[in-house]
């Protein structure tokens, strides 16, 4: 019975580490890890899918500048550098001894990006530009476990909080806290939650008050922490630690609430359960003033990872379809659910876009432009189209077509899961009007490969699937 009871704990507490995974945490580090992104007015549905990056396993994605980092998922880890106005692979860095999946979502800098893994040695500081290792700190596996960089410090968690000089990892000072946890930090502080929940002084390590939460992360803005209190979302003031407002946790007090699910903007909190007793995730959105209600949704099925809030829409996954919603973040009704392709974890929202992988691709979108006008640059729609392979899977041959409404340079490459290319199929200047070709798969493996069409300054990509 003794160890009957020791495997039902085990259980739980690795199913918990599992769901830990869908943590999108450093929700308070730059404009692409945010899950409230204030810049942005353009982005809005409904969109057009802009182009496809062929690299599949891709776990996390931040685009910092012009640089894509992408945290792949394997044996072992990897992050790829991807330069994100041409697509072409700058460097890649396999992370020592880590497998399965990532889980550690790298913090990109000027010149640095600091990456860990699952069943990883540590924490390693690679050079932006070539990837190349600058430093490394050997404090274990950071499965879930997220460095965030603040005012030439990094702040990360393992068997403590540990805060390190950003320039060449020296450990400045630690705090004995634990878990699968990535602290908030401000001007001044370090928020940490959790059963060890604690303010701390920035600079120093010295502990200012309790935060004593169940939730794995915190999210800040000027004057509050909002928190996952035991059945309650609760505000508290960031100065002295005193309540400004707590509300019931609607969907029930609920054992699965994966970490990091709160989410503000301006205006209001958002909150999502991964499944309610009907085994269903939940969106739920309250005023951020003082907590009340103002409207949710309740999905078909279990799996909800943490919101994404931009020019009033929230955008958010069900996990089990895979499917990619979209709300208005006043009144809650639908103005967005894509469900063409199977999407996985979080989506970003950088550069007028909205980043989000499938197990095969990542694909980029942007909003459809319907009105163009006189003298402008077209919408990709009205350029040209190109179609679906058919027949798909196929063995060996399979008929590829694409229309351009303008004559213009025309190139169709093939590519592999890797983005190795693998044939140019046109490579020359077309007049306007529709195209048939063949792709021969002869000599090739069977499995999924991809085709992009780049017509001026646009590019689009779809799969095709190789059975023997």
């Amino acid at each position: 019975m003794r160890n009957f009871l020791f495997f039902l704990f085990f259980l739980s507490f690795t199913f918990t580490q599992l769901l830990a995974q869908f943590d999108w945490a450093m929700v308070n580090g730059g404009p692409t890890l945010s899950s409230y992104v204030e810049a942005e007015t353009e982005l809005k549905p409904p969109f057009k899918v802009d182009r496809n990056i062929p690299i599949a396993g891709a776990a996390y994605l931040l685009l910092v500048d012009d640089l894509l980092i992408i945290g792949k998922n394997g044996t072992p880890n990897s992050v790829i550098a991807v330069n994100w106005s041409t697509g072409s692979e700058l460097w890649s860095f396999e992370i020592p001894n880590t497998a399965g999946a990532i889980g550690c979502v790298p913090a990109v800098t000027d010149s640095l990006v600091l990456v860990g893994g699952q069943k990883g040695a540590g924490l390693y500081a690679l050079n932006k530009n070539d990837g190349v290792e600058v430093w490394h700190k050997p404090i274990g596996a950071l499965y879930v476990k997220n460095p965030v960089v603040s005012d030439g410090k990094v702040y990360i968690i393992q068997d403590s909080l540990y805060c390190f000089n950003l320039t060449d990892g020296t450990t400045l000072w630690t705090y004995p806290v634990f878990g699968q946890r990535t602290p908030a930090v401000d001007e001044s502080n370090v928020y940490v939650t959790g059963a060890g929940g604690v303010v701390l002084d920035k600079l120093t390590g010295q502990k200012k008050y309790d935060l004593l939460s169940n939730d794995m992360n915190c999210v800040i803005d000027d004057q509050n922490v909002y928190i996952n209190r035991g059945i309650n979302i609760t505000a508290i003031n960031k100065k002295d630690g005193t309540p400004v407002w707590e509300t019931p946790r609607l969907g029930g007090d609920l054992p699965f609430i994966n970490g990091g699910a709160l989410t503000i903007s301006d205006k209001y909190i958002c909150y999502v359960i991964w499944k309610n007793i009907d085994e269903k995730g939940e969106i739920y959105v309250h005023n951020k003033s003082d907590g009340t209600y103002v409207w949710n949704y309740t999905f078909s099925d279990e799996g909800v990872f943490t919101p994404r809030i931009a020019n009033g829409i929230v955008y958010v996954l069900n996990w089990k379809p895979g499917d990619l919603w979209g709300f208005n973040l006043t009144d809650g009704s639908v103005v967005l659910h894509d469900s063409t392709l199977k999407y996985e974890d979080h989506p970003i929202i950088a550069d007028h876009s909205l980043i989000i992988n499938t197990d095969d691709e990542i694909v980029v979108f942007k909003s459809e432009i319907t009105d163009v006008k006189k003298g402008s640059k077209p919408s990709l729609p009205a350029l040209f189209e190109l179609g679906n392979n058919y027949p798909n899977p196929f063995n060996p041959l399979t008929i590829i077509s694409y229309t351009i409404h303008e004559t213009g340079f025309v190139s169709l490459k093939t590519y592999d899961l890797t983005g190795q290319e693998i044939t140019t199929l046109v490579n020359e200047e077309k007049s306007a009007g529709e195209y048939q070709l063949e792709f021969n798969g002869v000599g090739l493996s069977s499995g999924t490969y991809f085709y992009k069409l780049q017509f001026g300054d646009f590019t689009q990509t779809k799969k095709m699937i190789l059975m023997r």
